[in-house]
């Protein structure tokens, strides 16, 4: 019984493992430096990518290699997300 119970555990969990979706992207720097992480936000100017930990970045394109920032520009823009203020019972 235990070893079944271990081998749907060990299944499911793998399972959920290779579903879960995973959306990072690749910055490469003028610098050398190349950053991974979660676009948060993307203007004309700036990109915010958040690389694990609440460690967000704020890189201007100034600062981004020319092929990094031609496949920026080609996403669509996104806004940063609006802070959630909570409704006052009266």
């Amino acid at each position: 019984m235990y070893l079944i119970r271990s081998f749907y555990f060990i299944f499911i969990s793998q399972l959920f493992f290779i579903c879960s979706p995973v959306s990072a992207e690749t910055i490469e720097l003028k610098n050398g430096v190349t950053m991974e992480g979660r676009i948060v936000e993307l203007t004309d100017t700036y990109v915010r990518i958040d690389r694990g930990n609440h460690n967000v970045y704020r890189l201007t394109f100034d600062q981004i290699k020319a092929e990094s920032v031609a496949l920026l520009k080609a996403m669509p823009k996104i806004a940063p997300a609006a802070a959630v203020v909570p409704a006052v019972a009266q």
